[in-house]
């Protein structure tokens, strides 16, 4: 009996190891996805990805509601070009329903230099951020984005 009891423990732990590389899986496909959305500069599809509620917490604790965010997003799309957004997880967790994710996400575009439209800077952001994501549906959002730190360059040059 006892044999039978361990064999079972190790079926179930093995199972519960699968869930998590897969839960661990499907929400770097979500990033990948997330990326596309944003290097093609959609707002319908960026919308898809976050909780109705989400919320972002910049790196000085101010949250913003995540519809003012995509239309702040939004409207630098209106004139930024080059797109192209890489987000890599360096820490992940799961525990009750939430995955908890530490990314770097680099940003990079070029936008228009001041006083003149004819010539454009590079503008590359490196953000350090904790994402929370729940299913809904049976798809994974993110509920809520708390920047940790950003680093910002223009033209290669340290900003911020």
């Amino acid at each position: 009996m006892k044999r039978g009891l361990t064999a079972l423990s190790l079926v179930i732990l093995a199972g519960a190891g699968m869930t998590a590389d897969s839960q661990l899986n499907e929400i770097k496909a979500r990033y990948r996805e997330l990326d596309k959305a944003i290097a093609a500069m959609d707002a319908d599809a960026l919308v898809k990805f976050y909780t109705p509620g989400c919320v972002t917490v910049g790196a000085k604790g101010k949250a913003i509601p995540i519809k003012q965010a995509l239309v702040d997003m939004t409207a630098k799309f209106a004139y930024a070009k080059d797109v192209v957004s890489k987000s890599s997880i360096k820490k992940f967790s799961y525990k009750n329903g939430t995955a908890t994710c530490t990314t770097i996400t680099k940003l990079s575009m070029s936008i228009p230099m001041r006083g003149d439209s004819t010539k454009f800077v590079k503008i590359d952001v490196k953000s350090l951020s904790t994402d929370l994501w729940r299913k809904s549906g049976g798809v994974w959002l993110v509920s809520k984005t708390s920047s940790l730190s950003d680093e910002v360059r223009q033209d290669g040059k340290l900003v911020k």
